[in-house]
């Protein structure tokens, strides 16, 4: 909780610095730029429905929402928002969709191929028995794909991180699940999530090479900012977000983290080498 706080704080802070730049610009009738920050869910449980519709009529009022299986194009002084969902857990089509499907947002659902229709084994033992957190199975997948705002992608097949795995293991990963989801949805696989958000440029190559359009990381960043970007990152969210941290991650508030954990590793790095140097 701490951590939780202090997080805020500093995003808030930096938040706040940049208003007060966007305050002057419009003083010099400066153009600002526009933004587009893509979300990311895991499970949207049925105590969670209420705390979700709330953020999304808060995404709807606010800002201009994008499907993430585009090229969208991002207007100026405008707020967009797209949202993703990672694991395709069977309450996300129970509690999310609906509610999406009411308001006209759209999303794009990550299926790990090898759990379709099984029970998650990457969780925790006290959900791991939770029918809500199966994983939707083919028949669920080809029904939600039917609506055109509601998009499926590639989680892989196994939900293991591909850093952990050797060359030809990571590779089967990333093309199997493509050809798995094509066959039992009969139309094209353009995007892939990278689970646990583990990956270096061997993988973004791969997926490329694969024929995925688009490769969505964990790492929050401002997306859609440049025609050929390829690697698009995300921001998590939940739906037992405090309000106001929800505000600021959908703003692009909490984009400053990357740096923040770039600069602990250097950190720990140089302190490695120093304790080292000490005790040779």
């Amino acid at each position: 909780m701490p951590k939780r706080i202090l997080i805020l704080m500093i995003s808030a802070y930096l938040w706040g610095i940049e208003s007060c730049g966007k305050a002057i610009f419009s003083v010099f009738s400066k153009k600002i730029p526009g933004r587009c920050v893509v979300l990311y869910y895991h499970s949207v449980t049925s105590r969670q429905c209420k705390r979700f519709s709330r953020q999304m009529d808060i995404i709807s009022s606010f800002a201009k929402t994008l499907s993430p299986n585009k090229s969208n194009k991002i207007e100026t002084g405008e707020y967009h928002v797209a949202l993703t969902f990672d694991d395709a857990f069977h309450n996300v089509a129970e509690n999310a969709l609906p509610v999406l499907a009411h308001l006209q947002i759209p999303c794009t659902v990550f299926v790990p191929t090898g759990h379709i229709g099984k029970q998650p084994t990457w969780l925790k033992n006290k959900h791991r028995d939770d029918v809500h957190h199966r994983v939707m199975d083919a028949d669920m997948l080809r029904k939600i794909n039917k609506n055109d705002l509601f998009t499926i992608g590639s989680h892989c097949v196994t939900h293991s991180s591909l850093t952990s795995m050797s060359y030809d293991n990571a590779k089967q990963e990333i093309l199997e699940s493509k050809g798995c989801l094509e066959n039992i949805l009969n139309e094209e696989i353009k995007t892939i999530s990278f689970p646990h958000g583990a990956y270096d440029q061997t993988h973004v190559d791969l997926a490329r090479e694969a024929g995925y359009e688009r490769v969505f990381t964990i790492l929050p960043s401002l997306a859609f900012m440049r025609a050929d970007g390829y690697e698009t990152g995300r921001v998590r969210v939940d739906p037992d977000d405090w309000m106001l941290e929800f505000r600021l991650k959908i703003l692009g508030a909490y984009r400053w983290l990357p740096v923040a954990f770039d600069a602990k590793r250097a950190l720990l790095r140089h302190l490695y080498k120093y304790l080292q140097g000490q005790n040779s």
